[in-house]
């Protein structure tokens, strides 16, 4: 049997090659700029202006959030993977349903986002 170091590459690839996701029209890492008369510019990679905010904690929250979103989904995805390979639910049918049952949180917290999940894989 492969170990979970071993099939992790795998079922990542099955999971990523089935989600939707969500991108930002233009390249992060985003930042917050210099108040202008619109509010404080919030801007991308290529130093464009992608938005403006009045209040400059708003701003930095939302490039704060924007920049951050992409590793957070990829450690929910990791951790849905490795949580259903622990709890047996590659080929362990005594414990499958458990495994399905404890991966089913993160799978509809991944759906709520926009991240699609491939039900075969993770549960």
């Amino acid at each position: 049997m492969a170990t979970l170091k071993q099939q992790l590459p795998q079922i990542r690839d099955a999971i990523n090659s089935t989600m939707a996701k969500p991108a930002p029209a233009t390249p992060l890492p985003w930042t917050v700029h210099k108040q202008t008369k619109f509010g404080y510019e919030i801007r991308d990679a290529r130093t464009k202006n992608v938005a403006s905010r009045a209040d400059k904690l708003n701003a930095a929250y939302i490039v704060h959030a924007c920049n951050n979103y992409p590793r957070l989904v990829e450690a929910l995805r990791d951790c849905s993977a490795r949580l259903w390979h622990a709890m047996g639910g590659s080929d362990d049918a005594e414990n499958k349903d458990r495994a399905d049952k404890m991966c089913k949180g993160y799978n509809a917290l991944l759906r709520e986002l926009g991240e699609a999940t491939n039900e075969k894989v993770l549960s």
